[in-house]
């Protein structure tokens, strides 16, 4: 361990990282007052995919991940990498759709699909969701940070809560959208060299003490185990792992405003397509970084002289547990890395948690003035984004507190139960919208409730006050999405005719490989696109997609309808 006479050398360098982003902050807002235009250009494609991958991870990934491969293996590596092969699926089905249906997220087209009343439920329990998440965000790097404190109280913890949730508060309340991408981007390239950083002196110091052993890492199912395909209810399986992340990520690309308003920073549907493709390659290299850090601690911590790695998972110190899998991460960083570098690298773990806060602050504002507040003029509607910010904010840093009180316990299954609830039986309502013809608001929140009890029963299976064998929290999103389309699905097979407010419009854009760069610089309002080669093989699945009458015209024929009639 380092001398702990030089960490005020890394409390300064964090110190001097809240500062800077403060000053970005009051330059940007400052350069918006005197140069109004100044923001409005279309921001760079790659841009957006990196602020996107940013939202996406979270302090609870940024330190849950590693410590899941620390205390486990690389069973849920699978998971998080579902959005790489899902992303086709994404700019090839759900961006055309959201340019037909005119939205920015697939939650939008509840009022449109049903009816007001459903989305206004829907975006209650929206802002209730992400101020729980909002406060596990902050209360995962305090705790982590609270435990690197030599002390025999823990009311660091209560310390760190205030000033991390006050420091991102503060400085999503200075910045519009626009800004928070920028912002999003460069603490994207924090987190990457914060992990970087992390795992090249873990390759070294384990080299020192011939802890790089493969054989080891197989012999002890650090990698994978021949049990992790079978499917178990008591624990997580590969198979009931991707299921349950195909609904997560559908839910967050689709349907989480967090996300999708970053799908209107580019008009073109080509822009927004490069952004996912660049989010797909970073989660990609960035999911295998995290695998391997967490790999690289275990086999460094199991031969380093002095540590122990407890049957349960936490580390001991000369006989004295220092800490536990969700926070071995925080610990290397700052009782290992050199002065400096353990700033550098602990500033990336607050980066990852300030990004995903401030997105969701902004989409808790964006939801609260386009379901509850439509007709405010815009005076009123920055008053409103101002204070939504503030007071979600605060509840998220009160809420935080109540959980350095009470303790979670394992950040990750929490987090998997308390998003579970809302994210599968809005995906079920939402995919039941675009495939069913006959479903109406009724069969809607049929499948609402049935969710959220059948997710509230398996939750409590899943408890430990629950006597007897466990239903692992993996299994939460996953039958409430079962059934909540299941008995949707089952109300509206009584119903003979098509619910009149179905959209059934829907034209296939077909484009040779020489009108691609025409295509490029056209914006079109309802379309689905596939270059000519590939028409065949569309041809054949056009039926089945969303069970609507789609008109396929080639590109040209489509242009001259569009100036002609206007579509």
């Amino acid at each position: 361990m380092k001398d702990s006479k030089y960490f005020w050398v890394d409390w300064l360098i964090i110190a001097l990282y809240f500062a800077i982003i403060f000053a970005v902050c009051a330059v940007m807002k400052y350069r918006k007052k005197k140069h109004p235009s100044s923001n409005e250009k279309e921001i760079p494609n790659k841009v957006v995919g990196f602020s996107i991958y940013a939202t996406g991870l979270s302090s609870i990934t940024f330190l849950s991940v590693p410590g899941t491969a620390f205390s486990g293996n690389w069973m849920f590596a699978f998971g998080n990498l579902t959005i790489c092969f899902l992303t086709p699926l994404l700019i090839y089905f759900f961006l055309p759709l959201f340019k037909s249906l005119s939205c920015q997220s697939l939650f939008e087209n509840i009022s449109k699909r049903y009816n007001l009343s459903l989305k206004r439920t829907l975006a209650f329990f929206y802002l209730l969701y992400n101020i729980f998440k909002i406060s596990l965000m902050i209360y995962l790097p305090a705790s982590s940070l609270s435990l690197i404190i030599e002390s025999k109280t823990d009311d660091y913890i209560y310390l760190f809560i205030i000033v991390v949730g006050t420091v991102t508060i503060i400085y999503s309340y200075l910045s519009n959208f626009k800004q928070i991408v920028w912002i999003n981007f460069f603490q994207t390239f924090l987190i990457i060299a914060s992990l970087a950083i992390t795992v090249m002196f873990l390759i070294v110091g384990s080299a020192k003490i011939n802890a790089l052993n493969f054989g080891e890492f197989i012999d002890e199912g650090k990698f994978l185990k021949s049990s992790d395909w079978l499917f178990s209810l008591t624990s997580a399986s590969i198979p009931i792992i991707l299921i349950s992340e195909i609904i997560n990520t559908i839910y967050l690309y689709g349907c989480s405003k967090d996300i999708t308003q970053h799908y209107i920073s580019n008009r073109k549907i080509v822009d927004t397509s490069e952004s996912l493709k660049t989010n797909g390659i970073i989660v990609f290299f960035m999911v295998i970084l995290f695998y391997i850090l967490g790999s690289l601690l275990w086999a460094f911590f199991k031969h380093k002289s002095g540590y122990e790695i407890n049957p349960d998972h936490t580390l001991s110190f000369n006989g004295e547990i220092v800490c536990d899998s969700d926070n071995i991460v925080t610990y290397y960083m700052w009782h290992v890395l050199p002065v400096g570098a353990s700033a550098i690298a602990l500033i990336g773990m607050l980066a990852a948690s300030q990004s995903s806060i401030s997105s969701s602050l902004n989409s808790i504002s964006e939801i609260m003035i386009k379901n509850f507040l439509v007709n405010s003029n815009e005076k009123t509607k920055k008053l409103i984004r101002n204070f939504s910010i503030s007071i979600s904010g605060v509840f998220g840093v009160a809420l935080a507190l109540v959980f350095a009180g009470l303790g979670v316990g394992d950040i990750f299954p929490f987090f998997i139960s308390i998003s579970g609830f809302y994210s599968a039986p809005m995906v079920g309502i939402v995919l039941l919208g675009i495939f069913s013809k006959k479903a109406n608001a009724t069969d809607a929140y049929v499948g609402l409730i049935t969710g959220l009890i059948t997710c509230f029963i398996t939750w409590t299976f899943s408890c430990k006050f629950v006597p007897g064998k466990h239903i692992n929290s993996i299994y939460i999103p996953t039958l409430g999405f079962i059934a909540s389309m299941l008995f949707s699905v089952l109300t509206s097979s009584f119903r003979r005719h098509p619910v009149e407010n179905y959209q059934d419009k829907n034209i296939f854009v077909c484009f040779t490989k020489m009108q691609k760069k025409e295509f490029k610089n056209v914006q079109l309002n309802i379309f689905y696109h596939a270059r000519y080669k590939y028409y065949k093989q569309w041809s054949k699945f056009k039926n089945l997609f969303l069970k609507q009458k789609i008109h396929v015209l080639p590109y040209d024929e489509y242009k001259k309808k569009k100036l002609k009639n206007r579509l």
